[in-house]
């Protein structure tokens, strides 16, 4: 629908084949997984494991209309108004507006902006499974852990990009100081 409705507009799949567009797949993914959550779509129990190792093998093939009807039977947009839901429906709900508007909601513009600051920190999945979760069916990278945290000096906290879990201690390496390498280090110890 973003394609045929949205002006053109490529997201994942289809982004990726064609180079242009935004995002990949594993962020729109997780995009819409975190505004399914938020807009209360998603069941309580929800096995996030099963569903995302199932998705994992289904998210690299294209899910067109007549899909949905196969599988489904036929689409239709006034079956909520029967007690029924609809695919279009469904994804108007998570995103928070109507393909129709081509206009993204608040929430989602929100939400593509934490995920493209890649602030993803595992605390962020939490929602969603959690991110071990997510790293166990391909689709979260791991973060790389914060050297400045590890030798016990980071100054961005919370705002830091890297991960602040794992061991702290002597045995890791800080970068050597190039005015030291020289013989012209003016810190001493505290360098």
């Amino acid at each position: 629908d973003n394609y045929a409705w949205g002006g053109g507009e490529l997201r994942g799949l289809y982004a990726d084949e064609c180079g242009g567009g935004r995002g990949n797949l594993g962020r729109d993914f997780l995009l819409f997984c975190k505004l399914a959550v938020r807009h209360g779509v998603v069941p309580a129990g929800w096995d996030w494991k099963a569903f995302l190792i199932t998705a994992s093998g289904l998210l690299r093939y294209a899910f067109e209309k007549s899909d949905a009807q196969e599988k489904y039977g036929q689409e239709n947009v006034f079956a909520v108004a029967m007690g029924g839901r609809s695919l279009r429906y469904t994804a108007e709900v998570v995103y928070g507006s109507s393909i129709m508007s081509m206009d993204c909601s608040e929430a989602e513009a929100d939400m593509e902006e934490q995920i493209g600051a890649g602030r993803c920190r595992d605390a962020f999945y939490q929602d969603v499974g959690g991110a071990a979760i997510w790293r166990e069916a391909g689709l979260a990278r791991p973060l790389r852990t914060c050297q400045n945290w590890q030798a016990g000096h980071c100054s961005y906290g919370e705002r830091c990009h890297f991960s602040h879990e794992g061991t702290r201690g002597a045995h890791v390496r800080a970068p050597v100081c190039r005015f030291w390498k020289r013989g012209c280090c003016r810190n001493g110890d505290t360098c």
